[in-house]
């Protein structure tokens, strides 16, 4: 789950200001894990929306072709988390299903399923504890949305269990009268055939919802979504949203479908527009954890990408490098790209490490660049009832270690590392 702030504008020459999840106005679907059993009529999708305030504000959250409107008012630092009203998923048609948040003052927005449920709201047989575990993303603000996506999810190939696959994607129109282009490059699916190009027009909160399942017996024909098009016609923005229930094995192996006891799993994430795409990624091993599946996508041609300065690959526009690493690394290109960090997985490099709860904590997010710089950020739990542990990851120059605190106190020296991947710069986790 990505967390927002305030972030400092760095110019960076052909990008847009840098991307946040800080503002006053949003618009999104209903996402998540409950989606893909579309076809019953008691999936539902018990969803959550917290709101986290940076100063005093008042606001208000509607689901207007649900009939719900809550008005609320929060305290600087305080955080509201609201229960939406239930909604059904339904493969490839338009659902009105948009969540509309408008505030006085900036807010953080967190979309999520199942905080701390010990059963949702469908309960398959014998999987009564399938909801243990929360699965959120961080929401941005319209301002932050784009025209134009490639998607970048993780997608290794599923050499062993091919039936166990699932990747989605929602795509949801801001505004009325949007013409969004779709071009599924990879694979057939429920919505079009292979390299088909599909045009629709959305009315204002429109949601596309749309999956492939793994059924076949030919590991290479069962590519997920990545690289997908996604092209408004008319230069209207629009935001796409991509999640995945799979066990992949390959160089790493995924155990996102083991993120709570008995549940089928799903790791989700809020796509950025191509103009955040950058050429510098820095990012860090979770202590004791698996090591982290990187998914690196080339925005342009003829893309040469290096990790720790070595080269992993050259490769060519929409395509995309899913590689496994469990130490601190930076990962540059010599043009833009996007890099997903998916958590929750484990390679034959890590023996040692067994799962549990605290080496298979699942998210997906789409990682920031080198010019998305954090300058105050509001944190807060989903739920303390099962004393769960919560990790945040910090980097900055090692001139600037001394300038951080928690709560109103400041890190100790000691929670900073060299950042050996990075000279001049240090990383802890709190």
């Amino acid at each position: 789950m990505g967390a927002g702030g305030f972030f400092c504008v760095v110019p960076c020459l052909g990008q847009k200001a840098p991307f946040f999840t800080t503002g006053t106005e949003f618009s999104f679907p209903y996402v998540g894990r409950e989606a893909h059993f579309q076809n019953s009529p008691s999936a539902q999708s018990q969803s959550f929306v917290q709101i986290t305030a940076t100063s005093n504000t008042c606001g208000t959250l509607q689901v207007p072709n649900r009939n719900f409107l809550h008005r609320f008012y929060l305290k600087k630092d305080s955080t509201l988390l609201m229960t939406l009203p239930q909604d059904t998923f339904y493969a490839d048609t338009l659902s009105d299903v948009g969540i509309l948040l408008n505030t006085a003052m900036p807010v953080q927005v967190v979309f999520a399923t199942d905080v701390s449920n010990w059963d949702s709201s469908y309960a398959r047989p014998g999987n009564a504890l399938d909801s243990l575990s929360t699965e959120a993303t961080s929401i941005a603000p319209i301002s932050k949305n784009g025209t134009e996506y490639i998607l970048n999810i993780t997608d290794i190939e599923n050499n062993i269990f091919p039936l166990s696959r699932i990747n989605e994607f929602w795509t949801y129109a801001l505004f009325d009268g949007s013409h969004i282009s779709t071009d599924l490059s990879n694979i057939n699916s429920n919505l079009q055939p292979k390299d088909t190009l599909v045009s629709q027009i959305f009315m204002s909160r429109d949601c596309l919802y749309s999956r492939i399942e793994g059924w076949g017996l030919f590991p290479n024909t069962l590519r997920g979504f990545s690289g997908s098009l996604f092209h408004s016609l008319n230069n209207k923005p629009f935001s796409v949203f991509a999640g995945r229930t799979d066990f992949l094995f390959g160089r790493c192996i995924d155990l996102s479908p083991f993120n709570s006891i008995g549940s089928t799993g799903e790791v989700y994430d809020q796509s950025k527009p191509i103009e955040y795409g950058d050429t510098l990624y820095t990012v860090a091993q979770i202590q004791n954890h698996y090591p982290n599946i990187y998914s690196i996508l080339a925005l342009e041609d003829n893309t040469i990408v290096k990790l720790n300065g070595s080269v992993l690959d050259t490769i060519q526009k929409t395509y995309q490098i899913d590689t496994c690493y469990d130490g601190e690394a930076v990962i540059t290109s010599n043009k833009p790209i996007l890099v997903t960090l998916t958590r929750s997985s484990f390679a034959s490099n890590a023996p040692t490490l067994q799962p549990n709860s605290s080496t298979i904590s699942s998210f997906s997010i789409t990682l920031p660049g080198s010019a998305e710089l954090l300058k105050r950020s509001v944190i807060k739990p989903f739920s303390e009832e099962y004393k769960n542990t919560y990790v945040i990851a910090l980097f900055t120059k090692s001139v600037d270690t001394g300038n951080f605190s928690l709560d109103g106190q400041p890190l100790p020296i000691g929670s900073w590392k060299p950042f050996t991947a990075k000279p001049g710069w240090a990383w802890a986790q709190v």
